[in-house]
């Protein structure tokens, strides 16, 4: 370690109960930055904030205080108490206590404690001489300024107080810090307010919570920075073409991903409707599910624990009204979200687990929501487990799998490869020509002598900009159509094929179509 060198610690805890008292958790996020290291910017930190050496900053409100590296040359160490100034981060610090039972000021208690103690054990690997703890508990606060107080004293402040066996352990770990010149000092941070350090501490916090304990488990790890805001790199056939991904125990065994084009409402999901567009995406390299990451079976492990969790939570809760249901049950995905960054990597470190919250709406149908982005604002679901008994009523729909109009699509789709019954055409030339897009709006019209059909980007048909994106790796465009009228797209590319499937599109004969148009005529 440099000579110059000068590690400070930020940090921000939290903690809750749920009841109070009840299962308990507590959260820890911060960094480690170098006192005398400027910089003009931070390069791996979260979008809307910069890093500094008083916490982060919002980007839109904290420009007028935030100095410069220049100016920070010129001033040298007679830098006045808040002076604010951009740093990058030596390494990321995160981490969650859990609790079998505890109350909301316990879990305050240990979330400060833990950071502390983590900072000094690790005091070799990082010699930190300052510790900065930010916090929304006046209690937390009050016990470590109450105790650092008396230490030296001839009175214990822990003694015969509530919590006192936690007391003491803060005592001992401040004890350590002082011996060792190391300076802690915690801040008072307004709650929900909108900073991403509390917004993360909480969402850890929360982490800790759900996630099963005997007693106490402590999980505090450093993280580099390069690395700890990194997001998860998602094939662009898979995140592009999906927005939601649909996991049935049906469909778990096909070599396709299944899932949702459109954005839809739950109230939808399933319907015919023309803004619901179903599409598969199958690996042509192999005969293996397609995998979400290339270089890794992560996101696909990710992916499948948190369905099985879903199951096995969801009906712990209701296998005493239907017992014999268990099949009747879909997961939908939403993409969008799973590949955030905070989903992904607590998913990826604290396992599935961490997700499950389960609501039970109506006896009848119920959801398990999975929460655990990091977006500031709110947090979204990325998952929702579906389950309707087999009665024909209302809430059938909620089972997007068993759909009269979706279950061919699905059968045909898994024989592409075999003899079918039904009518293939090639649009290639419709849509391309020697590997350049054709297309200049949304509408494709095909138009043969034995077939008119109207296709749409975005709904029978990828977005412009992705069949912009197959240029090169175009092979053919085929449009298969059922005995009914209806219709998929099967988009061959080199390593990809992408099959569309919307409800509401239907392919006519010409032959059908001119014969109506030949009875209009004649009513003139």
């Amino acid at each position: 370690m440099n000579k110059n060198t000068d590690l400070r610690a930020i940090l921000y805890s939290d903690g809750s109960s749920v009841p109070n008292p009840g299962k308990a958790g507590a959260g820890i996020h911060g960094y480690i930055y170098d006192y005398n290291n400027h910089e003009d910017k931070t390069e791996n930190k979260p979008s809307r904030f910069i890093v500094t050496n008083n916490g982060y900053k919002d980007l839109d409100s904290a420009v007028n205080s935030i100095k410069p590296a220049e100016a920070i040359k010129s001033i040298k160490d007679k830098r006045p108490i808040g002076f604010s100034f951009i740093i990058n981060p030596v390494t990321y610090i995160e981490g969650i206590v859990s609790l079998s039972h505890a109350t909301n000021n316990v879990a305050e208690l240990l979330g400060a404690l833990e950071a502390v103690r983590f900072i000094i054990e690790n005091r070799e690997d990082y010699p930190v001489k300052h510790i900065t703890i930010f916090t929304d508990s006046g209690y937390a606060i009050n016990a470590f300024n109450k105790i650092h107080d008396s230490i030296g004293q001839k009175y214990n402040y822990w003694y015969n107080r509530p919590n006192h066996t936690h007391l003491r352990e803060i005592e001992a770990v401040l004890k350590t810090a002082m011996t060792n010149n190391i300076k802690v000092e915690l801040k008072w941070i307004k709650g929900h307010a909108g900073s991403i350090g509390n917004v993360k501490a909480d969402m850890m916090a929360d982490v800790g919570r759900k996630l099963p304990t005997d007693d106490m488990s402590v999980k505090i790890d450093f993280y580099s920075p390069k690395e700890y805001y990194s997001k998860l790199d998602i094939n662009s056939y898979i995140s592009d073409n999906l927005n939601k991904m649909i996991y049935d125990k049906a469909l778990l065994s096909y070599p396709y991903v299944f899932g949702f084009k459109r954005k839809v409402d739950k109230m939808v999901a399933g319907k015919g409707l023309k803004q619901n567009s179903y599409v598969m995406v199958k690996s042509i390299d192999d005969n293996s599910k397609l995998k979400l990451k290339d270089i890794s079976e992560e996101a696909n492990s990710i992916c499948k624990s948190l369905i099985d969790l879903a199951y096995n939570k969801h009906f712990k809760n209701i296998e005493r009204d239907y017992k014999d249901s268990k099949s009747n049950l879909t997961a939908m995905l939403n993409l969008e979200e799973l590949i955030k960054g905070d989903s992904y990597s607590y998913l990826n470190r604290y396992g599935a687990e961490c997700a499950i919250e389960l609501s039970i709406n109506k006896m009848d149908m119920s959801r398990v929501k999975a929460k655990i982005t990091g977006d500031v604002e709110h947090h979204d679901t990325i998952a929702d487990v579906y389950y309707s008994p087999e009665v024909e009523d209302e809430l059938s729909r909620y089972y997007l799998i068993q759909q009269l109009t979706v279950e061919p699509f699905i059968d045909i789709v898994m024989n592409l490869d075999s003899k079918t019954n039904n009518e293939v055409f090639d649009i290639t030339s419709f849509i391309y020509k020697d590997n350049k897009l054709l297309l200049k709006d949304e509408k494709v019209k095909v138009n043969t002598d034995s077939i008119n059909v109207d296709l749409v980007t975005g709904i029978s048909l990828p977005e412009i900009n992705l069949l912009k994106k197959y240029e090169k790796k175009i092979e053919s465009v085929k449009l298969n159509i059922l005995q009914n009228g209806r219709i998929f797209v099967v988009i061959n590319l080199i390593d990809v094929r992408i099959v569309y499937f919307n409800p509401s599109t239907i392919a006519y004969s010409v032959s059908t179509t001119n014969t109506s148009n030949s009875k209009k005529s004649k009513k003139k």
